[in-house]
């Protein structure tokens, strides 16, 4: 599969695509989709979500949509004032919200075998740590917010919950990782 240098796009016009014929049933994703209900409410949820305000405001509809009510978002310590400001606009939409930061646990860099810098203690993230909380807390949906490549993975692979990042993190593009793209 090539789609992101495909120049015909032919699926986007409802036309059926050869090479994705070999890989992907259009019929069975169809099917599939009005079998489970759970998928079909988050396609249905994420449908009616206007597609022209900023991602912040579009997780808050998504999550009203839904009638979620119980909210976690994991955050990395380096974005603590955007945890804070993610938390309370959710909490002042009347959403109940936990949060956790990437340090959670204190857990010793050289503990999880980490090679350290000195012999003082540095802290390491802990996103298995993250989603086991918010697992424990039964939150219905999970936000990531700044993980680190990999952690963002480990975290989406522990929560129980559907996750959803609301932001990236990229310390030379202030967070917007689209920027490297522009000089390629």
């Amino acid at each position: 599969m090539k789609c992101a240098i495909c120049e015909d796009k032919r699926c986007l016009r409802g036309e059926e695509c050869r090479e994705l014929s070999t890989f992907n049933d259009r019929r069975k994703n169809i099917e599939a989709y009005l079998e489970d209900k759970e998928d079909m409410g988050i396609m249905e949820a994420s449908a009616s979500v206007p597609k022209n305000i900023p991602r912040l405001e579009e997780v808050a509809r998504y999550i009203e949509n839904m009638s979620i009510e119980r909210v976690g978002v994991a955050f990395c310590k380096g974005l603590h004032k955007e945890g804070r400001v993610i938390h309370k606009f959710l909490e002042d939409r009347g959403i109940e919200v936990y949060s956790v930061v990437c340090g959670n646990g204190g857990i010793d860099r050289g503990e999880v075998g980490i090679k350290k810098n000195s012999d003082v203690f540095e802290i390491s993230c802990n996103p298995l740590g993250q989603g086991s909380v918010l697992n424990k807390l039964k939150t219905e949906i999970n936000i990531a917010v700044g993980l680190c490549v990999g952690h963002d993975m480990l975290f989406s692979k522990y929560s129980e919950a559907p996750v959803t990042t609301l932001i990236v993190k990229d310390r030379i593009n202030s967070h917007n990782p689209i920027e490297a793209l522009k000089n390629l």
